[in-house]
């Protein structure tokens, strides 16, 4: 053993010692353990000493901010989540949420409504759908009630109705190459997968008006998986209606299947729709492409309009509406941006365009779904103080502290010539932990707004034009 180190070479014995003191990997022998404690830098060696010393510093700096950030942002996670899942689950009818927010919030120094204005999205498509009904002549909107009384409210409907007639449309009819496609459209629309973190999800949703959990029982006969809910499920399922508790039996009993056989569940589902499909399901469903007859609806009404004219008037009122639209975002009227959702949600698009809630609120406009729109935000306004519970803006800079410490401390590995690698994924794992906490955060914030939102809706009033908010994600959004 060299009696005599350099400082480079005394900085390995030292980070060495630092980095495991109680492992036999990193322990000293008595040689170096007599080097490291009695070495001292000469006067020529202090100015590399010194920069070494800095790095050192550096990361041990840059750890401490990372845990110090971690823990006021994991708190400030449960803080807002805790009380928004209060308000949203205990207080069906907002009065306690509507008595904290005036006498707990002093919000003297800001405006409720503002700050809702500024947090608040409302998805590009939805606006165009909403602005598209609007648009189009009474005859027209009563024949698509008549399809789905739903339809105003929901775009499912109509869009499932596009995706059909588009793959009809390029497939020259119902071809086998067509069938393969609707079957993956029908599949699609169930999500059925498995986010980044293993969680299973898997939907009931409609297409068209086929049922898509047809599929789900097709799947348990034909694996012969069983299928009754447990006495627990009955318990906790009571209160809900013998659909809902089949829904969530169903579900359940093919997760576990499927994750026990390790199934390729979208490839067997799309196997039984194709199956479907080849029996006629599409002679059952009220299609609008290609049927020159009216659509008949489930009161036993028909429309005055054939399935054909439905859909062309609709393509031609939703161009419209697109073209309304890009010429107010052209000029400067509404503000548009766009939101990345694959990180929390697999089946999501690769960006959702979006209008802020403040440029739509704010748009001198005749519609009524802007005059609605202002409504709703003045009825929701209340709930600007809870929303700023969940400070983003100070999350996203605190959060950044967190991935700037990761690279100053893999710049100063490299200058010491060590590996630091257990320090950086370390922090790593507290940003995945954070992410994962701030989308709960987002997700009840939604469900606050949400709850709100469809506790006052009257589903008879379709002439109501409702608009669907959502609270930006993780992101301020670059306007």
């Amino acid at each position: 053993m060299k009696t005599r180190l350099t400082p480079p070479e005394w900085f390995v014995l030292f980070l060495r010692d630092k980095k495991y003191p109680n492992e036999d990997k990193g322990s000293l022998n008595r040689a170096e353990f007599l080097a490291l404690n009695n070495w001292k830098p000469r006067k020529d060696e202090e100015k590399e000493f010194n920069q070494l010393m800095s790095q050192w510093q550096n990361i041990l700096f840059a750890e401490i901010g990372a845990k110090m950030a971690f823990y006021g942002l994991e708190w400030q996670c449960f803080k807002a989540r805790d009380w928004l899942m209060y308000f949203s689950y205990k207080d069906q009818e907002f009065g306690l949420l509507k008595n904290y927010v005036e006498n707990h919030i002093n919000s003297s120094t800001f405006d409720p409504l503002d700050i809702l204005l500024r947090n608040s999205w409302i998805e590009f498509d939805h606006l165009t759908y909403l602005l598209t009904f609007e648009l189009m002549d009474l005859g027209l909107r009563k024949d698509l009630w008549i399809c789905d009384r739903n339809v105003m409210l929901v775009e499912n409907y109509l869009r499932d109705q596009e995706t059909v007639a588009d793959i009809l449309i390029v497939n020259g009819g119902l071809t086998e190459v067509a069938k393969e496609k609707i079957a993956e459209a029908i599949v699609n629309k169930m999500h059925c997968g498995a986010y980044p973190d293993y969680r299973f999800f898997l939907y009931w949703y409609d297409f068209i008006m086929f049922p898509t959990i047809e599929i789900g029982r097709r799947f348990v006969k034909r694996h012969n998986v069983y299928c009754l809910p447990t006495e627990q499920e009955k318990k906790e399922h009571k209160c809900a209606s013998s659909k809902i508790l089949e829904e969530f039996t169903l579900k359940r009993a093919i997760v576990d299947h499927v994750q026990k056989y390790n199934i390729n569940l979208k490839e067997q589902f799309q196997d039984i729709a194709k199956e479907l499909l080849d029996e006629g399901l599409l002679e059952t469903l009220p299609l609008f492409w290609g049927n020159s007859n009216q659509i008949k609806g489930d009161k036993g009404e028909h429309t005055n309009y054939s399935g054909q004219k439905l859909y062309d008037e609709w393509k031609r009122y939703k161009g419209l509406a697109e073209a309304e639209l890009q010429y107010l975002v052209s000029g400067g009227s509404l503000e548009v941006g766009y939101l990345d959702k694959r990180k929390y949600c697999s089946f999501a698009k690769e960006e959702n365009k979006v209008v802020s809630a403040k440029s739509l609120y704010e748009l001198k406009s005749d519609y009524g779904l802007v005059r609605d729109f202002k409504q709703q935000m003045s009825d929701l306004q209340f709930l600007g103080p809870m929303i700023s519970l969940w400070d983003k803006k100070s999350y996203g800079s605190n959060r950044l502290i967190l991935s700037q410490s990761t690279e100053t401390i893999k710049k100063s590995a490299e200058i010491l010539g060590a590996d630091f690698s257990d320090k950086i994924e370390e922090i790593k794992g507290y940003i995945d932990e954070l992410d994962k906490l701030a989308k709960k955060v987002d997700d009840q914030a939604d469900s606050l707004v949400d709850c709100y939102v469809a506790n006052g809706w009257n589903n008879t009033a379709t002439r109501k034009f409702s608009i669907r908010i959502k609270l930006s994600s993780l992101k301020d959004l670059q306007l």
